[in-house]
């Protein structure tokens, strides 16, 4: 289970109460000798080295931010411009960062990492975004930053380091095991889970509960990753996609509130070359999951770029979140679910849209602590029907029954025949009905019978006893017969589909 600390604690401690860095390593390094290119001398890197650092406005009213840090001195501050690059890691280092946070609550920033600048592993990378403005947000490190003497790159122009389909993670050495990446709030252009260039993110997730951005992928930008989960549950997202350029084994992606504009199921980057120069290259995502749900608003799910890479995809739609969906799905045999939620009991299923509740195999809720389903109340303690169509989210209780008198037998026995009656005509409507459905009908004919028949065998029995004793009924009550009927009516084999379809390309 993910550790994920909960960072949005941070946003309400004082700075004061930060932990202790006993590494006296944190603060800016001169870009020039990181081996920069000239156009980039003039920003500012801001190495944390582990330090829990939060990142403020400037109070003289400039662009940019003042970043707060404890030292066993005491507190630390630097003020930074608006070009300032932010690593939660170290620098070109062999020891291992168990852990970094990064805190954002106002002020502007171009670039904010997780993890570290060109070498060095940290074990869980937390940046939270809770207001100001920000370039790039990642949860990986950065591996190249537009070095022009990288000793782990050849020249740039023969083969671009950002081509990664031909290589091999476990060359990296920008590591993070763990990537936690929060947006509360803010403006931010790209959001990563990953990092950049052959950084390699192992588990990265990232969680969007408002805010505005512009670009959110899955995956870094190029690199290697194990997997990515993105929850959306608020704020706007113009764009989202599972992967970039780079490696990413499997992407989940689930949308429960918020705003998305355009839904990439894979990528929106395209294959680019230039003069014969590799300028840009669709990545590798292996396997993908979309689920859009509950109060989600989607303009467009697109199919993307790279879809004929993909090992499998399973694409999922609480009915009436997306407004359009690409036609390119069904060109390259996947389909989409139009699903909605039943909740029976407190347990979700995922039902498809216009389906029926006698479709699906409920066995595993028709016997609780023994007691035998008689049928499904909504909400408001009406009884719903199996046959009714699911065209929005139902919740229901099942209600049980013990020792019932015979009456309340006969008017079950009387629901049923009209559940047949109204199946059967169902039935008589369609040209080639389903198997299941006709096997469905027969055995309900055939539990009809035999209840009839066990009913009109009831007696009812005085007891000899007291001269006041009142008329009993047969202690062979007929809850075992109900107790077959139903449960033959809703267990009845090949009737069973599964909850969520599967679609494997």
């Amino acid at each position: 289970m993910r550790k994920f600390k909960n960072l949005l604690v941070l946003a309400f401690v004082s700075i004061f109460a930060f932990v202790v860095n006993a590494q006296a390593k944190t603060g800016l390094i001169d870009p020039t000798t990181l081996g920069v290119s000239d156009a980039r001398k003039d920003e500012e890197i801001f190495i944390a080295d582990g330090a829990t650092i939060q990142i403020q406005a400037r109070e003289d009213g400039l662009a940019g931010a003042v970043i707060f840090w404890s030292e066993e001195d005491g507190i630390h501050t630097q003020l930074v411009s608006d070009k300032a690059i932010i690593f939660g890691g170290g620098h070109n280092q062999s020891e291992v960062i168990d852990e970094t946070n990064i805190l954002m609550t106002g002020g502007s920033v171009a670039q904010i990492y997780g993890g570290s600048l060109h070498a060095g592993t940290v074990l869980e990378a937390n940046v939270v975004i809770s207001g100001g403005q920000v370039g790039y947000v990642m949860g990986g490190g950065a591996a190249f930053l537009a070095r022009t003497n990288c000793p782990d790159e050849v020249d740039f122009g023969k083969a671009h380091p950002m081509n990664l389909l031909n290589t091999n993670r476990a060359d990296a050495k920008t590591i993070v095991n763990e990537a936690n990446v929060i947006i509360n709030n803010g403006t931010v252009s790209n959001v990563f889970g990953g990092g950049e260039s052959k950084a390699y993110t192992k588990d990265a997730l990232v969680v969007v509960n408002g805010g505005v951005i512009d670009t959110l992928t899955g995956d870094g930008s190029n690199g290697y990753m194990d997997i990515a989960t993105i929850l959306v549950k608020g704020g706007k997202v113009t764009n989202l996609q599972a992967g970039n350029h780079g490696q990413l084994d499997k992407a989940q992606i689930d949308i429960t509130g918020g705003e998305v504009k355009n839904l990439f199921a894979t990528t929106d980057a395209t294959d680019k070359v230039e003069n014969g120069v590799v300028k840009d290259i669709v990545g590798l995502v292996k396997d993908i999951i979309v689920d859009v749900r509950e109060s989600a608003s989607v303009l467009n799910l697109l199919a993307g770029n790279g879809l004929d890479k993909i090992q499998n995809i399973e694409l999922y739609t609480e009915h009436g979140t997306v407004e359009n969906i690409d036609p390119l799905f069904e060109g390259n045999d996947i389909e989409v679910s139009d699903y909605i939620v039943l909740t029976v009991d407190g347990v979700e299923y995922e039902a498809a849209y216009d389906s029926t509740l006698a479709e699906y195999n409920l066995s595993e809720i028709i016997d609780v602590d023994g007691k035998t389903f008689v049928k499904f109340l909504t909400e408001d303690d009406k009884v719903f029907s199996i046959f009714t169509p699911l065209t929005k989210n139902v919740v229901l209780k099942s209600v049980f029954v013990e020792n019932k008198a015979t009456e309340d037998v006969v008017k079950q026995l009387s629901d049923l025949k009209n559940q047949a009656d109204s199946l059967a005509a169902e039935i008589s409507k369609i040209d080639n009905p389903n198997v299941s459905l006709v096997t469905y009908l027969d055995n309900l004919k055939i539990t009809i019978e035999k209840l009839t028949k066990e009913i009109e065998d009831q007696k009812v029995v005085e007891e000899p006893t007291e001269p006041d004793k009142t008329v009993d009924e047969n202690p062979n009550t007929y809850d075992a017969v109900l107790g077959y009927a139903l449960v033959t009516l809703f267990s009845l084999s090949g009737l069973g589909v599964a909850t969520k379809k599967v679609f494997t390309k």
